[in-house]
């Protein structure tokens, strides 16, 4: 027995072997690192749609700068973006606009510069909070002229404006049932506060838009001259944006609700619905094309049959010549109604991140 166990010791202490791999072709090795090559594009792809969120620059954050608008709270399309906890967001924006309106019983013609100074805060995740504070400037300005020539160049009618002095303030008239108003709003001054909260419902994301509901109130805080509303106003609205690509489109839906509806004699909506669609064409990393309509249901009463809504077609451009840093300059044009909105404003707006 020990004579066999000796002679079997080599073969039981041999350590068994693995069979022998296949040789690997060459050109397996080729597909191999094709498809890792596919997957990793794939991956990187993904990963570049995951970093760019549903919305760009944004559209233009008009307030309606009709000398009868003023009085009251305007909303505004904005982008559905909401800032991160603790990011600050410093904008100075200013619109000067020029109104007139001149029909058988009565007339709306001035001018108004007003510059908005707001403070944005992310207090939380998908919450942000704002204080706005305009100044305003309301008179006969000096744009009456220059929109006769581009009128004229253009073949755009003049409305009547070569029946009327030019460069002239007057907010005055007669409704339909007899009644007369006259608005003394001319003169300058810091405006009513305007804060704001916004809550962000949707980030977005595949065939999903970012949407972002905002509560917007007016606190009547303005300097008398201005004549302005005495009651609080406030406004919901819901902001929503989809990014195809290098385009991204906006859409907005706002109710405001006005606590006065009685301005100078004159007879005004205390329930208004606004509604806006934009599109946003990304032409760099740094540059982007606006383009918007917003319109808004009907603000005077009784002042005319045939009452028009607000609408603006508002184009232009916003820059970030550095990180954080915003430019905007665009215009603003009443080419659908004529009769309840300004006729001409340019628009600019500065906005700088923390």
């Amino acid at each position: 027995m020990c004579v066999l166990l000796v002679a079997l010791a080599p073969w039981l202490q041999a350590e068994e072997r693995p069979p022998p791999r296949e040789p690997v072709a060459s050109s397996d090795i080729v597909d191999e690192a094709a498809s890792d090559a596919v997957v990793q594009r794939d991956l990187d792809l993904e990963s570049d749609e995951e970093l760019l969120p549903e919305w760009g620059r944004g559209p233009f954050e008009l307030r309606d700068p009709y000398l009868l608008a003023l009085p009251r709270l305007s909303p505004w399309m904005r982008s559905p973006e909401v800032l991160a906890p603790g990011e600050v967001e410093v904008r100075l924006s200013g619109v000067w606009a020029n109104s007139f309106v001149l029909e058988s019983s009565y007339e709306v013609d001035g001018e108004a510069r007003v510059f908005l100074g707001s403070v944005r805060l992310g207090i939380a995740p998908r919450v942000e909070v704002g204080l706005g504070l305009p100044w305003e400037w309301r008179g006969g300005g000096v744009m009456d002229s220059h929109i006769e020539s581009f009128h004229d160049r253009f073949g755009f009618g003049q409305q009547g404006r070569g029946e009327r002095p030019r460069d002239r303030y007057r907010v005055a008239g007669r409704a339909r049932d007899g009644a007369a108003f006259e608005h003394d709003g001319e003169g300058d001054g810091f405006g009513d506060l305007v804060p704001e909260v916004r809550f962000e419902l949707l980030r977005g994301g595949g065939w999903v838009p970012a949407l972002t509901a905002t509560l917007r109130l007016r606190i009547p805080t303005a300097a008398s001259a201005l004549a302005t509303s005495r009651r609080p106003d406030a406004s919901l609205a819901l902001d929503a944006s989809k990014r195809l690509g290098p385009v991204i489109l906006y859409a907005t839906a706002a109710y405001t609700y006005a606590g006065e509806t009685r301005l100078d004699g004159l007879e005004l909506e205390r329930h208004r619905v606004l509604v806006g669609g934009g599109i946003e064409v990304e032409l760099a990393g740094w540059a982007s094309l606006i383009g918007q309509l917003q319109v808004e249901s009907p603000r005077e009463r009784l002042l005319r049959s045939d009452l028009e809504p607000v609408a603006y077609v508002v184009f232009g451009v916003k820059v970030s010549p550095v990180e954080r840093l915003t430019l905007e300059v665009g215009a603003i044009e009443n080419v659908l109604f004529h009769d309840a909105s300004a006729d001409f404003g340019v628009l600019a707006t500065v906005a700088y991140r923390f």
